[in-house]
């Protein structure tokens, strides 16, 4: 597939609230398009501007859900992203992150959220085969630590992050997919991928069934890296709860995958 970069480098103001008093958050993210045959793949990046380029470091990527979809590069900024950009995280942890925007028309794996199982498709979806591509290309021009990238997904993107596991199984350190769903039948695949899964229990729009789903196939064959949490309180936005009060940004970057030898 041929790729081509629409480049718009520019800072975007983010659609959230300062983290920091005088801090100027339009300076954190600078703003990409891949044109995809045809389609376009907006992105976002942190960090990717380092003058210290000399050593690697880890990369985050965060999949939003389907509310966040469109084109005009801003709205993936909505959830979550905000806790990577607090001044006590940043201060901690040096790191690159990857926040694309699927199209309205897509969705990060092609599948009905509502259906009890799903099976993967053999083609990815059009994002996420940029998606795929992009961070390729991201590793290549930048000093990247390949043992250390993570990917965390919601609703949709939670989806997004079974869906990249599955078909690049060897690609991430560490992720957590929240109120998603996977296709159990590439498990064995995932058991040495670390993942903590969160869903809430009263989520009707993704059956947290997905997610039961998803960890019982892991573990049972043989996966011990894989955790699961159940909000009894929750429904489906669920994905604030466990960046509060489950510590999982620590927890990414505490782990560390090897290369293949």
């Amino acid at each position: 597939m041929k790729l081509t970069a629409l480049s718009s480098f520019c800072a975007l103001m983010l659609l959230f609230c300062p983290v920091s008093k005088g801090q100027d958050d339009s300076l954190l993210f600078r703003g990409d398009t891949l044109l995809v045959q045809g389609d376009t793949l907006p992105y976002l990046l942190y960090n990717f501007d380092t003058s210290d380029d000399k050593v690697e470091l880890p990369l985050v990527i965060f999949l939003h859900g389907a509310g966040e979809r469109g084109d005009d590069n801003q709205l993936q900024l909505r959830h979550c992203v905000r806790y990577f950009m607090q001044d006590t995280i940043r201060d901690k942890f040096n790191f690159r992150m990857l926040i694309p925007q699927c199209g309205s028309a897509y969705r990060w794996a092609e599948t009905d959220w509502t259906l009890p199982s799903h099976t993967m498709e053999a083609t990815p979806s059009h994002p996420m085969s940029a998606l795929m591509y992009l961070i390729d290309s991201l590793i290549a021009t930048h000093r990247v630590d390949t043992c250390r990238i993570y990917a965390v997904g919601i609703s949709m993107g939670g989806f997004g992050v079974w869906d990249l596991m599955q078909r690049r199984p060897n690609l991430l350190a560490a992720a957590v997919p929240i109120c998603g769903g996977g296709d159990p039948s590439f498990a064995m695949q995932l058991t040495s991928v670390p993942i903590r899964i969160f869903h809430g229990k009263r989520d009707r729009l993704v059956m947290p069934s997905r997610s039961v789903q998803m960890y019982e196939a892991i573990r049972s064959c043989g996966g011990e890296q894989v955790s699961l949490e159940l909000f009894d309180d929750l429904g489906h936005a669920c994905w604030n709860r466990p960046f509060e009060q489950c510590g999982i940004i620590g927890w990414l970057f505490s782990q560390r995958k090897y290369p293949l030898k």
